[in-house]
């Protein structure tokens, strides 16, 4: 899987707030697999999703730099 070993890359890059990089690395995939679940079921509008998915991930990436 060359995604998710680019993606572990990436997150031991930012700082792990205490996890290791595997376990940071599956927070940051089960964030996104749960804001892609819910703007394909609908309960994201569409015109939020751009917006929602921004601010999640930046919070996520904040938290893991220690922020």
């Amino acid at each position: 899987m060359k995604a998710l070993a680019i993606l572990k890359d990436r997150v031991a890059r930012l700082g792990t707030a205490g996890l290791t990089t595997d376990e940071a690395a599956l927070y940051f995939r089960a964030q996104c697999d749960g804001l892609a679940g819910l703007e394909l079921g609908g309960a994201i509008p569409a015109e939020e999703g751009e917006r929602l998915w921004c601010a999640g991930l930046a919070t996520l990436i904040r938290g893991l730099n220690g922020a």
